[in-house]
């Protein structure tokens, strides 16, 4: 009888393999156990940042970065939007009664800055509204904004800019009927899309 002897290589590509076989399952031994545990060892996605009917889209700029669109049902104060976004700065404005009785509104943008603590409420830029499903401000809204309305070309889109900017601002959105391309099917369709935010 021979006796075998593996090559020095051999016996280095065996270990590896089996020291490969023994991290990929281990690996998916930790997958399977820590899977039910999951919930609690990562964030879920905060609840008010899914849509529902009726809630309202406040878009929120942090100074020290991060923030985002967030979803709230009703109009929730200032105060209330920023504990939720961020609890552990919320602290800095106690004192600020007016962040307690300030409403916001869906389109709203909430900037926020903690170094000084300050804080400032804008409209989001038209076209993240439109993408949102939320009327753009006829009054604020680019040639470029109008464009994203479907079945308003560029044209249209300028002519409705340059009769406003004539007109000083709308003062209602019947008064697009007077605009060049835009009748009066089109203007009932805009309204869809347009609003005036007085």
């Amino acid at each position: 009888m021979k006796a075998t002897f593996f090559h020095p290589l051999a016996k280095r590509q065996l270990a590896g393999s089996l020291i490969l076989l023994l991290v990929v399952s281990t690996m998916v031994a930790l997958r399977i156990a820590v899977k039910p545990l999951s919930p609690f060892l990562m964030p879920l996605p905060p609840p008010m940042t899914e849509r529902t009917p009726g809630s309202k889209a406040i878009q929120v700029e942090l100074g020290s970065g991060g923030g985002g669109v967030y979803f709230f049902e009703g109009s929730p104060s200032v105060i209330e939007a920023l504990r939720y976004v961020a609890p552990e700065k919320a602290s800095l404005f106690d004192g600020h009664a007016d962040l307690f009785s300030s409403r916001l509104s869906s389109g709203d943008l909430l900037s926020v800055s903690f170094d000084p603590p300050s804080i400032r409420i804008d409209s989001m830029e038209q076209w993240i509204k439109y993408a949102l499903g939320i009327p753009m401000d006829a009054d604020m809204v680019t040639a470029e904004d109008l464009s994203l309305i479907p079945g308003i070309g560029p044209a249209t889109a300028e002519a409705i800019v340059e009769y406003r900017e004539r007109q000083g601002g709308l003062r209602s959105l019947s008064e697009l009927i007077n605009v060049p391309g835009v009748g009066d099917k089109r203007c009932g369709e805009l309204k869809r899309y347009l609003a005036l935010d007085r």
